[in-house]
C-alpha cells in the first residue's frame, strides 16, 4: 500500500528506523558530494569492513540508492547461517550455541530491512547473476542509484583492495544497450577511523572502447581513488 507521497508503508517505517539509529550512532561527516552529477543514475563504489560501510551508508549517505547484497541475506534460513558465520561470529566474536541463537533471531529483522531498503541479491558464481543484472539495470532506468560494496577488500583502512572484485562493471555495457547512456562510478571510501564518507570524481564508461579496456581502465581509477582517501595514505 502506497501513501499519499508515494512510498510504501514499510519504506515510511524504514526510515523511521533509520533516523532512530542515527540518533545512537556517531556522526559520520561526508565530503564531495558536489561530485555526484543530478539526473544521473550511477553505481556508488564502496569499501566494505565488515557490516559497518554499508550501515555508515544507510545511515547518513546524502544520496538514496538501492544496494546490492549477497543472496544469503534475503533468503530464510541461509541468512541465519550466514549472519551467524560472518557477522556474528567474525565481527561480535559470539561462539555457538549463542551465535547460533543470536542469528536466527535477528534473521527476520535483517531480512525485512534489506527488503525495505530494496537490496538486490547478487548471486555471485550462479546462473541466477543474470537476474543481478537485469534488476539493476531496470532500477537505473527508473532513476535509482546502486551501491556496491567490495567484500574483496582488506578490512582495514589503508588501502581499498588489492584483488578488486570487478564484475559490476559488466552493468554499464547492459545499461548502454537498453538506454544509450554512459553510466558513471563513483569511489567511495567510508573511514571508521576518522568518521567521514569521501566520495570521489566520476568515472564515466565509455562505450566506443573495447569493453576488456573500459573495465580495467575503470576498476584502475576506482581503486587509486579510493586508496588516496585511506587515512594513511593522504
Amino acid at each position: 500500500m502506497r501513501t499519499q507521497g508515494g512510498k510504501t508503508k514499510k519504506q515510511i517505517a524504514f526510515q523511521a528506523l533509520k533516523r532512530a539509529v542515527r540518533f545512537f550512532f556517531p556522526a559520520h561527516r561526508v565530503s564531495g558530494a558536489d561530485n555526484v552529477r543530478e539526473g544521473s543514475p550511477a553505481v556508488f563504489v564502496c569499501n566494505h569492513m565488515g557490516s559497518y560501510a554499508p550501515v555508515v551508508m544507510e545511515l547518513f549517505f546524502p544520496f538514496p540508492f538501492r544496494p546490492w547484497v549477497t543472496y544469503q541475506v534475503v533468503a530464510k534460513k541461509l541468512c541465519r547461517k550466514y549472519l551467524e558465520q560472518d557477522f556474528v561470529k567474525k565481527e561480535l566474536g559470539w561462539k555457538r550455541p549463542l551465535s547460533g541463537w543470536l542469528s536466527a533471531a535477528i534473521e527476520p529483522f535483517c531480512i525485512r530491512v534489506l527488503r525495505s531498503a530494496g537490496a538486490i541479491p547478487v548471486y555471485k558464481g550462479k546462473r541466477e547473476i543474470r537476474e543481478t543484472f537485469r534488476r539493476s539495470v531496470a532500477a537505473l532506468r527508473e532513476g535509482n542509484h546502486l551501491a556496491v560494496f567490495l567484500t574483496g577488500e582488506n578490512r582495514g583502512e589503508t588501502e581499498p583492495a588489492d584483488r578488486f572484485p570487478g564484475g559490476f562493471v559488466h552493468l554499464a555495457k547492459l545499461y548502454h544497450r537498453e538506454t544509450g547512456r554512459e553510466l558513471l562510478f563513483y569511489p567511495v571510501f567510508v573511514s571508521r577511523k576518522e568518521r567521514t564518507v569521501t566520495i570521489g570524481r566520476p568515472v564515466g564508461f565509455d562505450s566506443e572502447n573495447d569493453f576488456r579496456a573500459e573495465r580495467t581502465r575503470i576498476l584502475s581509477c576506482l581503486r587509486d581513488a579510493m586508496g588516496k582517501a585511506a587515512p594513511n595514505n593522504r
